[in-house]
């Protein structure tokens, strides 16, 4: 709630020179980096910090980093403290997520890590390139109740319990917290929330697991593939979110590069078993448009999306200026245009929009004791 208060509060400053430095800084553009800066004053400098910041891409800055030295001290400074403040939360999702893959191998229960630390060694070569403060693991929709009480007994509790209801029945995932803080974990047993279609068989990501390392323990991550769809769903869901996601975009990128010949030739076959191929077809084209990345498959179906409009969709989706399409467009595009599928994803989401409601207004109604 406090980073989408954030993002309201800046929705008249116009960042978008901000947003083309930094896309510049992470496409395969030839311009020296330093000369990306070239026409940035000090705001500017500040505001690119922030852009970056809000994306999870503060990576994209290390190359001129002695750059801002020089010409912004301050901005520097604050550059730093980011990038040190992300080392320390990183280690501590590690270690939780390797106590937490002990505590489901010691119940029996089989799970996969998604996103986070993990997610980006395998991506980076490093699990400290952007921040996290949740760690994220899959179980089988039959395991959940009993991973959830492995969870508990590491001392976590249901985070906004009133809405739990809510969380596990229509998004298929309940959020736990411990205080003190301890990073959040998110324990998934389904994939796709209301408005991007859904993962079809969520279970194959856990067999297909491979293994990673998490504090010196050997834990189960994604395969390679799946970690192509997982950025994919990541892009469509924040696109309709109206949330920033240049880091999806640019860890979609460097997953599709790292795939063999082979294995990109069984990526559009394993994005269509699970309903993803519209999905995966709009993310990639947004990763080929925005990045140059050079990954654009036979289709794109937000082809009727401006290069300009799209740029601001993905970066700074807080502009009150920009002319986007509404979510209903968005949702036909990632449906294939079939009626059938998108009446279904607009139920799913009138659904959840109205229990959400429910579960609020019950709360609202609960008698308090008297103070």
């Amino acid at each position: 709630m406090a980073a989408r208060a954030e993002l309201v509060g800046k929705a008249n400053t116009d960042c978008r020179a901000e947003a083309a430095v930094l896309v510049g800084l992470l496409s395969r553009r030839a311009t020296p980096p330093e000369r990306e800066l070239d026409g940035l004053g000090q705001d500017g400098l500040a505001r690119l910090v922030d852009v970056a910041r809000l994306n999870k891409v503060l990576h994209a800055l290390d190359g001129v980093r002695a750059t801002l030295r020089t010409r912004a001290p301050s901005v520097a400074l604050s550059l730093d403290r980011f990038r040190l403040r992300t080392m320390a939360m990183n280690r501590v999702c590690l270690a939780t997520g390797a106590r937490l893959s002990l505590a489901l191998r010691r119940d029996g229960i089989a799970h996969v890590h998604m996103k986070g630390p993990l997610q980006q060694a395998a991506l980076y070569g490093s699990p400290f390139v952007k921040p996290s403060g949740d760690v994220d693991v899959l179980v089988a929709e039959e395991d959940r109740a009993r991973a959830a009480r492995a969870v508990e007994q590491l001392g976590y509790r249901s985070e906004q319990p009133h809405l739990a209801a809510w969380w596990i029945r229509h998004l298929g995932e309940q959020h736990f917290t411990a205080g003190g803080g301890a990073p959040k974990i998110d324990l998934h047993h389904r994939l796709g929330q209301p408005g991007t279609p859904p993962v079809r068989v969520p279970g194959s990501w856990i067999a297909d697991a491979v293994p990673g390392r998490a504090d010196g323990t050997e834990v189960p991550v994604l395969h390679p593939l799946d970690r192509c769809l997982l950025a994919a769903t990541s892009v469509a869901k924040a696109l309709i979110a109206r949330e920033p996601c240049l880091d999806h975009v640019v860890d979609l990128a460097r997953a599709l590069e790292a795939l063999s010949p082979a294995q990109r030739a069984a990526l559009e076959g394993r994005a269509l078993r699970h309903g993803l191929g519209e999905t995966l077809a709009a993310a990639t084209a947004v990763a080929d448009r925005v990045l140059r990345a050079g990954v654009a498959g036979r289709e794109d179906p937000l082809s009727f999306v401006a290069d300009d409009v799209l740029l601001a969709m993905v970066v700074t989706p807080w502009l009150a200026m920009v002319d986007r399409p509404k979510r209903r467009q968005l949702m036909w595009a990632l449906c294939g245009r079939a009626p059938i599928r998108f009446v279904r994803e607009a139920g799913r989401v009138l659904a959840a929009d109205v229990a959400r409601l429910r579960e609020a207004a019950g709360r609202s109604h609960e008698v308090r004791p008297e103070t």
